[in-house]
């Protein structure tokens, strides 16, 4: 009998859709660490009160067909993809430059979302390609003696279903975000910088929601069903009481991070306005105490809360917004 898949080989081939829910082929591909995408019909029981003579129900009818998973897959500065997912969980990015051979795109939170259609290689098997697919949730990780992980979660119209796997070009020579290359002031707030970092964990929550109606089992367009949330996630060496002093003082300020690559490569993250919402300082034992605080981010008149600039030499053309 034939070996079963494996996982190897799992990646992910994104565009921008001009038209949510078109598809369009796919030109930008990223190795994957993981991924859950999935579609899901819903059959429940018919609500009539008649079954089978043991008293359980028969009659079934198709109710929902939704599509949307998570993936995983590492910051690389010049990867397109990395670029792709800062687009699509922001939703505004503009490209400055070239400055030698650096370019500026920064991202920031606009009014509205791309869509993208993302086809999965499913390892060594086959591959699932999802139209109309938002993000609605962001996550930038970064922990000692690892590479920046990029954690995201879709919600779509729907899938063409499994096919045959397409035939990636992945970046060449790639430069993912290192830990190594976390700045030494760690991450500065209010004024003071906090540099001993044990985790850093950024995320964008959208709230996106889909919008069901009469006359189909798909969605249609996702749309924001609440605030949109930015938070910042540490841990850190416990050396001080200024952050819970900034907790019981309810100080707002911008927060920043940014990790400096080679040659032209950087990452610059800003937050703004933001306010300390936890700090915990468990102990459990005589060593190092690692305080875990919660910094949240807020708009103003000039600021929408978040700002993440990505520096390479990549031009803006390359990418889809």
């Amino acid at each position: 009998m034939p070996l079963g898949f494996s996982g190897r080989g799992t990646g992910v081939g994104m565009v921008k859709e001009s038209t949510w829910g078109t598809a369009v082929a796919r030109t930008d591909w990223m190795e994957l660490v993981s991924e859950s995408m999935r579609r899901t019909v819903a059959r429940p029981f018919r609500p009539h009160l008649v079954g089978g003579s043991s008293f359980v129900q028969q009659d079934v009818y198709d109710a929902g067909d939704d599509y949307g998973g998570d993936m995983e897959f590492e910051a690389v500065f010049n990867a397109i993809c990395f670029g792709h997912a800062l687009f699509a969980a922001l939703g505004s990015v503009a490209t400055t430059g070239p400055s030698g051979s650096e370019y500026a795109h920064t991202a920031t939170l606009g009014t509205t979302l791309p869509s993208f259609t993302i086809e999965t290689l499913k390892g060594n098997g086959t591959a699932e390609v999802g139209e109309g697919m938002k993000c609605s949730r962001l996550v930038l990780s970064m922990a000692p003696r690892d590479v920046m992980r990029v954690r995201t979660t879709w919600i779509g119209e729907t899938s063409g279903g499994r096919e045959s796997q397409g035939t990636p070009t992945y970046t060449s020579s790639p430069r993912p975000v290192l830990h190594s290359q976390a700045p030494s002031t760690g991450v500065t707030w209010n004024g003071a910088n906090y540099a001993k970092v044990t985790s850093f964990e950024l995320t964008v929550d959208n709230r996106l929601e889909r919008r069901n109606y009469l006359g189909s089992a798909l969605t249609t367009e996702p749309d924001f069903g609440g605030f949109r949330d930015v938070t910042l996630r540490l841990g850190l060496h416990w050396d001080g009481d200024t952050l819970w002093s900034g907790l019981t003082a309810g100080t707002s300020s911008d927060f920043t991070f940014n990790i400096a690559g080679s040659g032209d490569d950087d990452l610059e993250i800003t937050g703004y306005n933001a306010i300390v919402e936890d700090v915990s300082d468990p102990i459990s034992g005589p060593g190092v105490v690692t305080q875990n605080v919660t910094l949240r981010c807020r708009a103003d008149s000039s600021d929408q809360g978040l700002k993440i600039i990505l520096k390479n030499n990549v031009a803006g053309s390359n990418y889809d917004w």
